[in-house]
């Protein structure tokens, strides 16, 4: 326990005290903090009384960010470069890794395409043949909600939303956590399907900047409520965990931290409409990379926005969506005429036809939004971006498991929403499905698990 703590005491020591070569500071990155992984629970428990005792030395404490990944943040307080002092706690005995803290944005900000030598293929499971469906004996009616906007939300359609809720429209029972910019609690699209929290949670995680309660009324706004919009959940259990600040950007510890949150909480599933903001590796993100993986073998399924940058995937990742584990899927942003979203300025949707699972509608999406907030003010607005794609899959997602009876695991859920995707013309080439998530077909044999 002593070796533990004298470890702990020189780690904070080497973020105060140790001088390093100065060089140009990188872009999208923390100035000064660190992510600190420690190999083992003995060298947790042993970190608060370290860092108490190195506050009271007048040096900066470790500040504990995901719990069950041993994971800590820790500044680096002597001017020195946080990548050298990165590679000097890396080789410290007892940790397993240090790297710098990098910033993290919503799926929205232009990079330059670039195309080096193709990566090494990612081990992931192809989508399997289709499970004998039972069919029902006449296709079900069309559900039709009588919500204010209902006219004005295409994306529905296009995923066969309306017979997909003839066949399943309950998804109560499934906790969908949205790692976003936080939510707006009180508005009254949305309070029927937000998972009690307390008021000190809510305060925490309130939404200032208006895209995570735009994505969470995607998921999970009430429908036949005659005010607003229809989330494609119908009914479901809405948590939200402020992964981004009041700019829309953040750093990977808190998304880290939220996303070990959301396991806490009981999620079913997580929805990620963000991106790295800058071209990084795995190396780069170990904790972030550990997070996802942790999640995804606990059995959470994940959806991930592919970014807006008209990347290639295949040839540039772009993480989280590019990290490729089973059980989680990478999505594009598909437009209402069946084309792959393009903008100007490179700030189209990313693709890969062995990267980016499949797409969904993401151009010009009507959800609720923060009123409070001064961008654009109102209760509702049109949003585009892959961030608005991700949240329809997570929806789909949510009403398939309980149509499974429970029984569909996060892997088998992946495979189901990739092979019951629905084909379009100009996605040939650009994601693995070559199609859109399709609401009916994904429920329809979703039912034939239970």
């Amino acid at each position: 326990m002593g070796r533990v703590c004298l470890l702990l005491l020189c780690l904070v020591a080497a973020c105060s005290s140790v001088k390093a070569a100065s060089r140009p500071a990188k872009p999208a990155r923390h100035p000064s903090r660190l992510i600190v992984r420690f190999a083992s629970d003995a060298a947790v428990s042993s970190a608060a009384a370290a860092a108490a005792a190195a506050a009271a030395a007048g040096t900066d404490t470790l500040k504990l960010v995901a719990p069950r990944l041993n994971l800590f943040t820790v500044k680096v307080t002597d001017g020195s470069s946080p990548e050298e002092k990165a590679k000097q706690l890396t080789a410290m005995p007892g940790i397993l890794y240090a790297e710098v803290e990098l910033q993290m944005e919503l799926a929205g900000r232009a990079l330059a395409q670039t195309r080096p030598p193709p990566p090494s293929p990612t081990r992931e499971p192809r989508p399997q043949p289709r499970a004998a469906v039972r069919r029902p004996r006449r296709r079900p009616a069309t559900v039709t909600p009588n919500d204010t906007f209902w006219s004005q939300q295409w994306g529905p359609a296009m995923m066969n939303a309306g017979t997909g809720w003839g066949l399943h429209r309950d998804a109560a029972s499934v906790r969908v956590c949205l790692v976003d910019s936080g939510v707006a609690w009180g508005h009254p699209d949305l309070a029927a399907n937000l998972a009690p929290m307390s008021e000190a949670y809510q305060a925490l995680h309130t939404d200032r900047y208006g895209h995570g309660t735009h994505v969470a009324g995607i998921v999970g706004a009430t429908p036949s409520n005659g005010l607003g919009v229809a989330g494609l959940a119908f009914r479901t259990s809405l948590l939200a965990c402020k992964g981004l600040e009041d700019d829309g950007t953040g750093y990977v510890s808190t998304v880290v931290g939220c996303i070990d949150s959301c396991r806490s909480l009981g999620a079913h599933i997580i929805n990620l409409s963000m991106v790295l903001q800058s071209l990084s590796t795995r190396d780069d993100v170990r904790s972030l990379n550990a997070s996802i993986k942790a999640a995804t073998d606990h059995g959470v399924f994940i959806s991930s926005a592919a970014g807006n940058n008209e990347l290639d995937l295949d040839y540039r990742p772009v993480y989280p969506g590019s990290f490729g584990y089973p059980g989680l899927v990478t999505v594009a942003n598909v437009q209402r005429d069946g084309m792959l979203h393009q903008a100007a300025w490179n700030a189209g949707s990313n693709f890969g036809a062995n990267s980016v699972h499949l797409a969904a509608p993401g151009t010009d999406i009507l959800s609720t939004y923060d009123e409070s907030t001064l961008k654009w003010g109102g209760a509702y607005q049109i949003m585009t971006g892959t961030s608005m794609a991700a949240p329809a899959v997570s929806a789909i997602a949510a009403l398939a498991l309980p149509a499974s009876g429970g029984k569909l695991t996060n892997v088998q859920l992946q495979q189901l929403l990739i092979r019951t995707s629905r084909p379009l013309p100009a996605l040939k080439g650009k994601v693995m499905s070559e199609g859109v998530v399709d609401m009916y077909q994904a429920i329809l044999e979703a039912r034939a698990y239970a």
